[in-house]
Parts: C-alpha cells; sequence; structure tokens
C-alpha cells in the first residue's frame, strides 16, 4: 500500500474472496469514465439517444449500433468516496452497475447531486433510474445491483449491516466509502473496512481502519498487536459492535468523518 506524501493511498484492495477483489484508485484515471458498447444506438429524429446526457460516441452509423456512455467525474467528487467507488468498480468487466454523476450548485452554495445507474441502456434515457445505493435507500428500494456487489466483498452479515446503515445515513452527501476487506501487507491482513477521509481543503487525508464484531474473526477485541500494526501503517483505528447500539455508533462514525471533513 503506497501512501503519498498527503496521506493519500496510491490505490488500495478490496475484497473478502481470494479470486475476487477489485484495485480501487483515488479517481477513476483522467476523470474520465467510459462504460464500453453498454447501450445501442435507438434515435427517432434526434428525439432518442442524442438527447441523452450520458452518449459519448456511436460505434457505427446504424439503428441499433452499440454506444459509449459516460461523463467527467465532477471536481466535487472527492478521492476514494462513495461515488468515485461505485463508477470505478462499474467499469469493471464483470459488474452490471453502471453509475453516472453530475454535480452543479444552487445559488445558495448547496450541493445538487445527479446520481443515475443503468444496468443496461436500452438505448433511451427512460433506462435510467436513481442510484438507490448512493442516495441511502430514500427513492424507494432497499437493494440494487451495486449493493449486491458490496455484500460479496464483505466477509461477514455484521459487516453488511454496517455498511447498509452507513450507506442510508450518508443518503447521497460526499462522504468517504466504507471499503470492505482491504488488503494490508500483501494479503496477509484484510482490515473490514477503510475510510479515507480527506480534511476541508482536500489537502491531507486521514486513514481510518474499522474493525467489526472483532470476535470470532480476530480473537476477543482487537488484539494489541493488531491494533499496533494498524497504527504502523498510519490508520486511526475505530471498532464498532453490532451486539451494542451498533446503529448509534454507526452514525457516530459518519459524524466523526464530517467533523474531519469541515462539512
Amino acid at each position: 500500500m503506497r501512501i503519498l506524501d498527503n496521506g493519500l493511498p496510491s490505490r488500495l484492495e478490496v475484497g473478502a474472496e481470494r479470486l475476487r477483489s477489485y484495485h480501487v484508485l483515488p479517481f477513476p484515471l483522467s476523470r474520465k469514465v467510459v462504460y464500453e458498447y453498454l447501450g445501442e444506438y435507438h434515435d427517432w429524429s434526434g428525439t432518442g439517444c442524442y438527447k441523452c446526457p450520458w452518449l459519448l460516441e456511436v460505434i457505427g452509423s446504424s439503428y441499433g449500433s452499440p454506444t459509449n456512455c459516460g461523463f467527467v467525474l465532477p471536481e466535487a467528487c472527492a478521492p476514494f468516496s462513495v461515488r468515485s467507488v461505485m463508477v470505478q468498480l462499474g467499469m469493471s468487466s464483470d459488474v452490471k452497475c453502471h453509475l453516472f454523476v453530475a454535480h452543479e450548485s444552487d445559488e445558495y452554495g448547496n450541493d445538487l447531486w445527479r446520481d443515475e445507474c443503468a444496468p443496461e441502456c436500452g438505448g433511451c434515457v427512460p433506462g435510467f433510474q436513481p442510484c438507490h445505493l448512493v442516495v441511502g435507500w430514500s427513492k424507494g428500494s432497499a437493494t440494487c445491483v451495486g449493493w449486491q456487489l458490496l455484500e460479496r466483498l464483505c466477509q461477514s452479515e455484521p459487516e453488511r449491516k454496517v455498511l447498509w446503515q452507513y450507506l442510508r445515513y450518508a443518503k447521497g452527501a460526499e462522504v468517504p466509502m466504507l471499503l470492505p476487506q482491504v488488503h494490508l501487507d500483501r494479503e496477509r491482513y484484510r482490515i473490514d473496512f477503510v475510510a479515507v477521509v480527506p480534511n476541508s481543503t482536500r489537502d491531507q487525508y486521514t486513514r481510518y481502519a474499522v474493525e467489526v464484531d472483532p470476535p470470532p474473526y480476530h480473537g476477543s477485541g482487537i488484539d494489541s498487536g493488531r491494533q499496533q500494526l494498524l497504527e504502523r501503517h498510519g490508520f486511526v483505528v475505530r471498532s464498532l459492535d453490532t451486539k451494542s447500539r451498533w446503529i448509534d455508533q454507526v452514525r457516530e462514525l459518519l459524524d466523526e468523518f464530517e467533523s474531519l471533513m469541515g462539512a
């Protein structure tokens, strides 16, 4: 795990399954997001595909030709945020979750996010829907294709409960992702969750190691050797116990992140 001078990891490997892990960067390369051959060209006198804000190019010239879709990740997105991570996972060839993100501010300085996803594009705008994961399950569904991927990356049911609740509390805010099962020290250790939290000016970053229900995976509590190892790697260590007011603990963890971010 290479760490830049400002505390930002250059890359993280996530996932509990040895044969199914993903590498995540702070941002997609060049911030340009391209979902190749995602859709099909269906245009009716300029009223179809060419009115879609996510169309990049048509591969061919005939009706039904494949299209590349995508966007440039907004500058308002932070490294390793929920949006940045889910966009990158969606760019993997074996993932059927494609997140599209746009951002603007209103006259009062409030962030206005547009988060849409398309498991498949039928060549028309109605194929897009709100991203239930990013908006914190506030648009009529408590699961989605993206969530099914995150579930697989976790190791235990308590971890899934914590991550689901964290996303529910975040509810579309630009906050760090709780990255599940981050590999440390050439796979000898994995951390239940890692969060990379920026300060208010995004020129320094704090790395959190969040351990969930230490028994039975880490012995009774976080043993001192493991905690010292994480601290030597520059992590702030937090432990969550899902057997005791765990929902409050998740809320307090998000509050701590937002306080550090100056939100």
